[in-house]
């Protein structure tokens, strides 16, 4: 089974994948934003990102424009560089999906459950970089975290829970 998913997301059209990885992330967006109105206890431990003293507008460039652009170079392609360069930790590819995810979800610290949720987010990622190597890796894992974040930060601004 996994043999067949590593081999759709090598060989498919850039915009099914994105597609079927953002579906997986407005799906785990929902679930982790009601997650504390189902009484799941969680710890903050900073602003969120809608109590930044920022514009909307400044938000939507921050969040999607510049953010994915500057964490794919930082979380996905640098460790992908370095990593492949250790014999042991390349031949054992979950090694740099962990450490990237276990990174990426340190960057992001608002609360345990945002950690949690970019945790996820930040495997889903570098498995996609790692697979479409070859096929626009860093272009596919900035537009789908684009997508993620525009979808998010709208959510925040007209649907807040």
């Amino acid at each position: 089974m996994l043999v067949k998913i590593n081999k759709y997301f090598r060989t498919a059209n850039v915009w099914s994948v994105i597609s079927i990885i953002l579906v997986i992330k407005i799906i785990l967006m929902v679930i982790f934003s009601m997650l504390e109105s189902w009484g799941v206890p969680n710890v903050h431990f900073n602003a969120p990102p809608d109590e930044l003293p920022i514009s909307f507008g400044g938000m939507i460039i921050l969040a999607v424009i510049i953010a994915p652009v500057i964490e794919t170079a930082l979380f996905q392609a640098l460790p992908y560089l370095l990593f492949t360069k250790i014999p042991y930790i390349r031949l054992k590819p979950v090694w740099i999906v962990l450490i990237s995810a276990v990174l990426f979800g340190l960057w992001h610290t608002y609360s345990i459950h945002y950690m949690i949720y970019t945790f996820i987010g930040g495997a889903a990622y570098m498995y996609l970089y790692i697979v479409r190597y070859k096929r626009g890796a860093y272009l596919t894992v900035v537009a789908i975290h684009s997508l993620a974040n525009l979808f998010a930060t709208l959510g925040d601004e007209y649907f807040p829970i």
